[in-house]
């Protein structure tokens, strides 16, 4: 297997996306109502909202948690999920690397 695969991995505060699936700009910026993923793994998509019921992630703080995106969508949710679009694998020959620092006081930022 390619070394890069295991950059699949996503922590709460990085995750690696293959740059070839990447259109952009990239935006970060907060939920809005419809929002979608097709979170790596999993069959389909996922409404955001159920995303974070399902995470049990308080009312307040899915307002502040941040969603990148690049001009076809959803790539990541900071602390959830990486979009399937991003997939790294055994073919990728470049990824994106993508961060997040946490303020103390708000830990979802």
């Amino acid at each position: 297997p390619c070394a890069m695969a295991n950059l699949a991995i996503v922590g709460p505060d990085r995750a690696f996306v293959a740059w070839t699936r990447v259109v952009p700009p990239l935006v970060v910026r907060t939920r809005r109502p419809g929002d979608r993923l097709r979170p790596l793994g999993l069959r389909g998509s996922k409404k955001l909202q159920d995303l974070f019921v399902d995470g049990k992630v308080p009312r307040e703080e899915r307002e502040r948690t941040p969603v990148v995106t690049d001009q076809q969508g959803i790539l990541w949710v900071p602390g959830f999920r990486v979009d399937e679009r991003g997939r790294v694998g055994d073919a990728t020959q470049a990824v994106l690397a993508l961060t997040v620092h946490r303020d103390v006081e708000s830990p979802r930022l």
